[in-house]
């Protein structure tokens, strides 16, 4: 049985031209806090308070060496982590990371929320 048909076709290199000059917008997150030991409530804690902040913020959950943790939010490219481990949850502060020059700062979350707004906006 014949059916009759029409066709259009666009070829994979005409796509992937249209494709090349396209901005493509990322949603990488600034900060990755990383729960250390026994904090993550207050890690959960964190990053809902810095999203609540308009900051965009990634929780690793996962049980890997920090090193690890480090080096991977390093070669994403995302510029501030949150280090919480059981001594800083029970003096209420945490520390922040500045991942491009290894600076680090021990802060209260306030104090981190208003240093990471102010420099995201640099």
């Amino acid at each position: 049985m014949a059916y009759p048909t029409v066709g259009l076709s666009f070829g994979m290199e005409s796509i992937m031209e249209m494709l090349r000059d396209r901005v493509v917008e990322t949603n990488r997150p600034h900060v990755v806090v990383i729960p250390i030991g026994e904090a993550v409530p207050e890690g959960l804690m964190a990053a809902a308070a810095l999203r609540n902040r308009g900051i965009r913020t990634r929780l690793a959950t996962q049980r890997r060496k920090l090193k690890k943790t480090l080096a991977s939010a390093s070669a994403e490219g995302i510029p501030y982590a949150i280090l919480i481990g059981e001594d800083e949850a029970a003096a209420g502060v945490l520390r922040l990371k500045n991942m491009s020059d290894g600076m680090e700062l021990t802060l209260k979350l306030k104090e981190a929320e208003e240093f990471i707004s102010r420099n995201l906006m640099a």
